[in-house]
């Protein structure tokens, strides 16, 4: 069934509720024109696959009956306002006009009433108080899949509709081996391209669903099968070898470049930097810029850092937090010349730029570049993009800052629950809960608060996120189970949980005893001697 009566009854009462009433010249006529040009400016079409639709109508019985309105017409264009032709007429009891579309295209309406005397209400020329596009066309919609490397995919997509529906547009790919469909993250767009890593080798099978705004859809599906993606080379860059050191660390060796670690690119952090990555100065071949990659993968925001414990090493601003050692760095490639792209290099460095390594190169040159560290810490990076003539930017000096910091954070933060007490006098429906949470940079509202009337769970929330204040005020329901274990959990910037659980029950008592007199009984004294 169309949406189109259904909006125009909501917008004709909150139309009545603004105005309190139709006025004389808007009668039938405004009643479409008035409620459409408050929510859709009068000019945005409403989109329907069925050529057969209701129109309904509203009216001011009081004024109706003053003007000694006979009946009301609908009129209609079918060529956007130069002729208008009438399309059926109905008296002010009928409250609808049903409207059958020969074919598709956009329909202009007007109404107008008719007096008794034959005179229109409004009299001259039509204005449009409704526009309907009839579509009932689906989409063209094609889906293209290769291998563009060993192990690397590339999806083509287009979508063909004059009326496409972009936040409509789903794309989803499954993996050899495995059972489940995963969303490929896009820009919404009629078409593009988008690539990632296969983690194996087998059949490789991607679908989409479009839509256009009248509600037809169409899918599209493909499949490829693609070689093994075996890590050509599971070196690491070997950190007694810098490329570049501080003068009073000199006489270094240059390291062989270590060969980039592949793994599935779609299943990782993904790091999106700011700012350029190559030295400002320098213009020898084309530059790097992070940018948010055309691969699925989730960007990681940077954190809101928190005053930690002294014991923790300070993490660099603007860093960016992952919760593992293998993660992806998003960039983009400028000023590229007519050579292309030779090579993309990553430099590392474990101590803001006093050393600085050579990671290795992307062997594809295509967004993001995958890269695993050794273990926990903070790593800084730059890239130096090389022309295919070979023409690139010196590597990064001396003393450079970092393009980007990672702070590769696998422990979850410390976090305690202290004795909680329940409130006295009038207080005594409230429960303090405290607790101690630490951790080297806390996410921003990284605590939550639990109950569950059995140690397993299921858990329901007390509070949803919130500031790491040490205590939390809680109001018992008098209906509350009276029997309950109390949950407190912590959330690092990087992704990583800690909880911690009363290990007994608590026993909340809302109960205020009473005592009432009820009886009066006589001791008998003892009898006399």
């Amino acid at each position: 069934m169309s949406r189109i009566p259904q909006k125009l009854g909501k917008l004709g009462k909150r139309l009545r509720r603004r105005t309190g009433r139709w006025g004389f010249r808007t009668l039938i006529s405004l009643a479409l024109i008035a409620a459409f040009s408050s929510q859709l400016h009068a000019a945005d079409p409403v989109f329907t696959k069925n050529h057969k639709f209701r129109i309904p109508f509203q009216f001011d019985q009081a004024e109706m009956k003053r003007i000694g309105a006979a009946q009301i017409e609908l009129h209609v264009s079918a060529d956007q306002g130069r002729t208008w032709t009438r399309s059926s007429v109905a008296s002010p009891q009928d409250g609808r006009f049903t409207y059958d579309a020969d074919a598709n295209g956009e329909f202009w309406f007007s109404v107008r009433t008719i007096d008794q005397q034959g005179k229109a209400h409004p009299d001259g020329r039509h204005t449009p108080g409704l526009k309907v596009i009839v579509d009932d066309t689906p989409p063209l919609f094609e889906l293209r899949l290769r291998e563009v490397s060993t192990g690397r995919v590339e999806l083509s997509w287009q979508v063909d509709d004059d009326n496409i529906d972009l936040n409509a547009l789903v794309l989803e790919s499954r993996e050899p081996g495995s059972a489940e469909w995963h969303p490929v993250q896009i820009r919404a767009a009629a078409r593009g391209q988008t690539s990632w890593t296969i983690g194996g080798e087998g059949l490789v099978e991607v679908r989409g669903r479009a839509k256009d705004l009248a509600g037809n859809s169409v899918s599209a599906e493909d499949a490829i099968r693609v070689a093994s993606n075996t890590p050509r080379n599971n070196s690491r860059p070997d950190f007694s070898k810098p490329v570049a050191t501080l003068p009073d660390l000199q006489g270094a060796e240059t390291p062989k470049t270590a060969a980039m670690p592949s793994y599935g690119g779609d299943r990782l952090p993904q790091i999106i930097g700011s700012g350029n990555v190559g030295p400002g100065n320098s213009d020898r071949g084309p530059s790097v810029r992070p940018a948010v990659p055309v691969s699925t993968g989730s960007s990681i925001a940077p954190p809101v850092l928190h005053d930690v414990a002294r014991n923790y090493a300070p993490v660099p601003a603007g860093a960016r937090l992952v919760n593992s050692k293998t993660f992806n760095i998003g960039y983009q490639i400028e000023d590229e010349g007519p050579s292309g792209i030779g090579d993309i290099d990553l430099f590392i460095t474990e101590d803001g730029g006093r050393k600085w390594f050579n990671y290795g190169t992307d062997p594809d040159r295509r967004s993001p570049f995958t890269v695993t560290v050794p273990r926990d810490g903070t790593f800084g990076f730059a890239m130096r993009a090389r022309s295919g003539v070979g023409l690139a930017a010196d590597p990064p000096q001396p003393g450079e800052v970092p393009s980007i910091n990672v702070v590769v954070d696998l422990a979850p933060p410390v976090v305690r629950l202290l004795p909680i007490r329940q409130g006295q006098g009038n207080r005594f429906d409230q429960v303090t809960i405290q607790w101690q949470a630490d951790d080297q940079a806390l996410a921003d509202n990284p605590i939550a608060v639990y109950y569950a009337a059995q140690p397993n769970g299921p858990w329901e929330p007390i509070s949803g996120w919130t500031a790491n204040t040490g205590t939390f005020e809680w109001r018992i329901d008098p209906n509350q189970q009276r029997r309950l274990y109390i949950r407190v959990e912590a959330r690092d910037a990087a992704g990583n949980l800690a909880t911690a659980t009363s290990p007994q029950p608590l026993f909340f008592d809302l109960a205020k005893p009473t005592a009432k007199i009820v009886d009066v009984e006589a001791v008998p004294s003892s009898a006399p001697r």
